[in-house]
């Protein structure tokens, strides 16, 4: 799936205003078919009335929309259709998205189809009291077999090391993957950084303010650190002291537990805090 990026101010935008309610949905299911399709922002003209569907503006101002975002410098006018203003600034490449969706993929094949022995065993146990039930029979039913437990994934021996490093803070922060959803889910996090020591110090900021690692949380946490040029938990603003040193818990409202220090070799320990 690919993603459109739209200013929460876009709305506001005079462009915008200027184009009025048809030109500016025809813009948005515009924005949305470039996204989808890969086009790096062109859109041919065999495509417009696509558009239009998409965007429910009726076949008779179809065209003066699409003239009327030209005129306003959203659109610019092409020898086989047209070209969304500046469309690039703001989206990444198609080159971008299929490099990305391909590094994905690779992730996913060092992931897939993994099981712990635990999990395994069960599964064959399992599969072997089944066969042995007798045929149905009336009531009263044979007791039910238990559900295998859903299989923890794990990456291959030789898997990217970063990948390996990210499923290490998982099991340090007892987080069950147990699905291709899920681990894609966290491995998406590496589209952001591949950084293993911002990883390690995201999870560490989890474990300090009593957070339960997820995907979602961390990557706004990291997507944080990489605008603002800044480390998990060294934003202002958060009520946190600065000047203490590096390593040193950061105070806290309420008991601390347990965090994960990570020292210079790489090697992640447990401290209990409070």
């Amino acid at each position: 799936m690919a993603w459109v990026k739209l200013d929460d101010q876009y709305f506001f935008h005079p462009k915008i205003i200027l184009a009025g309610r048809d030109a500016r949905d025809l813009h948005l299911a515009g924005l949305a078919y470039c996204a989808g399709q890969l086009t790096n922002g062109r859109i041919d003209r065999e495509s417009l009335l696509l558009l239009g569907a998409m965007s429910m503006i009726p076949p008779a101002v179809l065209h003066a929309s699409a003239e009327r975002l030209v005129e306003v410098g959203l659109w610019e006018e092409t020898e086989n259709g047209w070209q969304v203003h500046d469309y690039l600034e703001y989206n990444p490449t198609r080159e971008t998205v299929t490099t990305k969706r391909a590094e994905s993929r690779e992730r996913m094949r060092n992931l897939r189809g993994l099981r712990s022995p635990d999990v395994r065993a069960n599964n064959e146990r399992t599969t072997s009291e089944v066969q042995r039930l007798p045929s149905p029979s009336p009531s009263p039913s044979p007791d039910p077999i238990p559900a295998a437990a859903a299989p923890e994934l794990r990456p291959e021996p030789n898997a990217d090391p970063v990948v390996a490093h990210l499923f290490t803070l998982l099991d340090k922060a007892a987080v069950f993957v147990n699905g291709m959803m899920q681990a894609e889910a966290w491995t998406d996090l590496l589209d952001i950084t591949r950084d293993k020591a911002l990883l390690s110090e995201t999870f560490v900021e989890a474990a300090r303010t009593g957070k339960h690692p997820s995907p979602n949380w961390c990557r706004s946490v990291l997507e944080r650190c990489i605008r603002d040029n800044t480390r998990p938990g060294k934003w202002n603003g958060d009520g946190r002291g600065r000047d203490e040193p590096a390593g040193k818990p950061y105070a806290r409202d309420g008991p601390l537990r347990k965090i994960f220090v990570e020292d210079s070799q790489g090697n992640i320990t447990e401290e209990t805090i409070g």
